[in-house]
């Protein structure tokens, strides 16, 4: 695989899904575990900046769907990404610190560089997944664009952004949002499908 390329997973069960699904040359590649939720993924992301030196970073795993546009069982690449979940509660929402103007050093939304296959638009990181459709319904108010509901993002993002690192992110749905109940969910489709967006995305001289 194209050494100038990282690949980070969040969780084991998403790299397990993944690496027993792709070619034996893009397994052993770049893939790093960036940890589970927006902190970890976030350090993770900026220490592994830090020490190699990488072209583009592509974050792949599994989502929840907010929007009829975003399908279970279908993967997304998405245009950008935002996070719920830190700032100032103000009204029943949540006033960011960049809008509040006490850091400006990262903007609310963060742009992702595009890949091949279809877009989901705005990716949504929380700091706790959706429990229950109440949950989801009170984010779609913040957050009307959102189709999506994850938990790294954002912080993958703001560490390549703050490193100047273009970041692509690749989300398979896995769920509706604020649906618990793991029988109704399709994660190995899902990642299927985020496997299959992944090979396409890769260099074509890569050998298959």
């Amino acid at each position: 695989m194209d050494s100038q390329t990282l690949i980070l997973i969040p969780t084991e069960l998403e790299r397990g899904y993944l690496i027993d699904n792709l070619p034996s040359d893009v397994a052993s590649g770049n893939i790093e575990l960036c940890g589970f939720g927006p902190l970890a993924s976030a350090c993770r992301t900026m220490q592994l900046l830090c020490t190699q030196s990488f072209q583009r970073v592509i974050l792949c795993g599994i989502a929840g769907t907010m929007s009829p546009s975003t399908k279970v069982g279908k993967a997304y690449w998405f245009s950008q990404v935002s996070m719920d979940g830190i700032g100032i509660e103000q009204s029943g929402s949540v006033l960011s610190g960049h809008r509040a103007g006490f850091d400006r050093s990262v903007p609310d939304i963060l742009e992702l560089a595009s890949a091949a296959g279809p877009c989901g638009g705005l990716l949504l990181t929380s700091c706790i997944a959706s429990a229950d459709p109440t949950t989801n319904t009170n984010r779609q108010k913040s957050f009307p664009a959102a189709t999506a509901e994850e938990m790294e993002g954002f912080g993958v993002a703001t560490a390549c952004y703050l490193r100047k690192v273009p970041l692509t992110i690749l989300r398979g749905i896995s769920n509706q949002c604020g649906d618990r109940d793991k029988a109704n969910w399709k994660i190995g489709e899902a990642l299927q499908a985020v496997t299959h967006m992944l090979l396409s995305n890769l260099p074509d001289d890569r050998i298959r």
